[in-house]
């Protein structure tokens, strides 16, 4: 299986978290980071919020309360730490299995691993690793090409289907 790249920007999750809460502005990279991954939302909500609550003044404070603020404090950060990294541990998991999918396509269609065939930058293939490339895993055909090969010669067989109808007409369920 094939690693997951890190985000363009080259941090993991656990550094930007890392960086974050030692005081570190990574304001511009969770941008970027969301900007191509949408699930980071959540997380950028939470990171927004507290740092709009650290930027509030706390006139009224009284001195004989900072234990119990740092306290609670502590305890926001501990639970946004647990948040993250639960989201963290959630896309990581989500990514392996996409990965994983990826690889068993790749085999079925014997197409490079990489890419599909489709970066001409593929270390591996040069962009030349399409579908045919190498001859494809057996089991892996079986599973994703044979039953995709199956439907589209029943379709045909089927003729062209009127464009006005809906999926139950046509296959009468």
């Amino acid at each position: 299986m094939t690693t997951p790249t890190p985000p363009a920007t080259g941090l993991d999750a656990q550094d930007l978290l890392r960086r974050h809460l030692a005081g570190e502005d990574v304001s511009d990279v969770l941008s970027e980071l969301a900007g191509s991954d949408p699930s980071l939302a959540p997380v950028l909500s939470l990171l927004a919020k507290r740092r709009e609550d650290a930027q509030e003044p706390d006139d009224d404070s009284d001195p004989a309360d900072a234990p119990g603020r740092r306290a609670a404090e502590y305890e926001r950060h501990r639970l946004l730490v647990e948040s993250v990294s639960a989201q963290v541990d959630s896309l990581t998991e989500d990514l392996a299995r996409m990965q994983q999918t990826f690889d068993e396509l790749a085999g079925a269609l014997g197409a490079c691993p990489v890419c599909l065939g489709d970066n001409p930058a593929c270390q591996l293939c040069h962009g030349r690793g399409g579908p045919g490339w190498i001859p494809p895993q057996p089991a892996a055909f079986v599973r994703y090409v044979v039953p995709a090969i199956r439907a589209h010669q029943y379709a045909r067989a089927r003729g062209p289907r009127p464009a006005n109808s809906t999926a139950t007409e046509r296959t009468g369920t």
